[in-house]
Formats: C-alpha cells, structure tokens, sequence
C-alpha cells in the first residue's frame, strides 16, 4: 500500500477501527519510523475489516489519489470534476 494511500485511511477512516485498537495507538510516544509502520499496520485493519466502506476518490484524469474522499479538484494535475 502507497504511502498516501495509509495517510488517507488513517485521517479519514480511523473511526472504522474498534475501540480496544484505538485505545492502543501511542503516536506521541513512537518515532518517526515506529509511526510509520503503525499506520501501516492500522490501514491494513480499516481494509481488511470496512474495505467495502472505503471510499478512493481518484481523478478521473490521471488516476491519483485526491486530497480529500470529498475532493472534486486534483492536487496532481488540477483536473475538476464537479
């Protein structure tokens, strides 16, 4: 999985997630690396368990991920769908 594809599911779907695995993200505590992998590990949770709920808003131009599952302008090639 992308990088920005984790960054997306773990700012917009963290609320999928259970509460006893909320309860244990410690992001304050980790380093970068350790952070990293974390959201690694949590997106693979939001996919595996509420894939079917995950919205991938792509531009229908260059096929890249948008800024927000809202998003109706790209931030790669400035294309506008709305």
């Amino acid at each position: 999985m992308k990088k920005e594809e984790i960054d997306c599911l773990v700012k917009y779907y963290l609320h999928l997630l259970p509460i006893n695995i909320k309860h244990t993200i410690k992001y304050p505590y980790l380093n970068e690396e350790e952070r990293e992998i974390e959201k690694a590990k949590l997106s693979e949770i939001i996919v595996k368990n509420h894939g079917n709920e995950v919205f991938w808003n792509l531009c229908p131009m260059c096929r890249k991920l948008a800024r927000t599952p809202l998003a109706k302008q790209c931030k790669f090639c400035n294309h506008t769908w709305h």
